[in-house]
């Protein structure tokens, strides 16, 4: 199940990645492509690039805030010390169902980052200047 939404999740990633630069080589004229291409792909990884750092501080201090919340001080800072992936080795009980807790908690608290932005971009996407591209590539083929 995880290798299938792996495949949708990139399906969606290169379907997506290419528009922006294919609307820029066919609405600048031959003289700024390069430039505007340049431009796209420079804030499209500058973007992923601070994306990835705000989600990580807001997973990491909702986690940590979570953890110290639920569980004593010295295991709450063992548990976020050992990872997602050590963690389970520390705790036990009903003290491992609180750090579950705190794990998919601050994922969720990611997830609404990302699910915020997606809603800004959509928004501002609608107050773009829309262009019809396909007279320009009618016309290319016909000169």
């Amino acid at each position: 199940m995880f290798l299938a939404r792996l495949h949708l999740n990139y399906l969606g990633i290169f379907t997506n990645q290419f528009q922006p630069l294919l609307a820029a080589q066919m609405s600048l004229p031959p003289e700024h492509m390069a430039i505007g291409v340049g431009i796209i792909v420079f804030f499209g990884m500058f973007g992923s690039a601070v994306t990835l750092a705000i989600a990580n501080t807001i997973f990491g201090e909702v986690l940590r805030h979570s953890l110290t919340n639920k569980l004593p001080a010295d295991l709450a800072h063992r548990v976020f010390q050992a990872g997602a992936m050590g963690f389970r080795n520390i705790v036990h009980g009903d003290d491992l169902k609180l750090a579950i807790e705190s794990y998919v908690g601050a994922n969720n608290h990611v997830f609404y980052f990302v699910g915020g932005f997606s809603i800004l971009s959509a928004f501002t996407a609608l107050f773009l200047g829309w262009q019809d591209i396909r007279v320009r590539a009618i016309e290319a083929l016909s000169a």
